[in-house]
């Protein structure tokens, strides 16, 4: 028995198509690295510095701010919590007893 054409055209397009899919599946990871273009190639020169500028400014801005924080005196109420804290969880005579035990 003898199929008709279109049926015929048909399986074979549709191997065709599985068969590129596994070809491409199995290849993919080095189609994927050959058409990878570089991620900054299209900057120029002048966005460059542009943006190392602005990298360099940002980082001095943060270093600035982080040790205006750090020698900033803290507010009343926040030493005062923090002078209780360190009261509580002070070990007390007791307690030194019985870890030595």
């Amino acid at each position: 028995m003898l199929l008709p054409d279109w049926v015929a055209i048909t399986v074979l397009v549709l191997l065709l198509v599985e068969g590129a899919s596994a070809w491409i599946r199995q290849h993919k990871f080095a189609l994927m690295q050959r058409t990878k273009k570089p991620r900054f190639s299209k900057r120029t020169a002048e966005e460059g510095r542009d943006w190392s500028y602005t990298k360099e400014r940002i980082g001095l801005q943060l270093k600035a701010h982080y040790q205006a924080v750090a020698t900033e005196q803290l507010p009343p109420r926040l030493l005062a919590l923090l002078k209780r804290l360190d009261e509580e969880s002070e070990p007390s005579a007791e307690h030194v007893e019985v870890i030595k035990e």
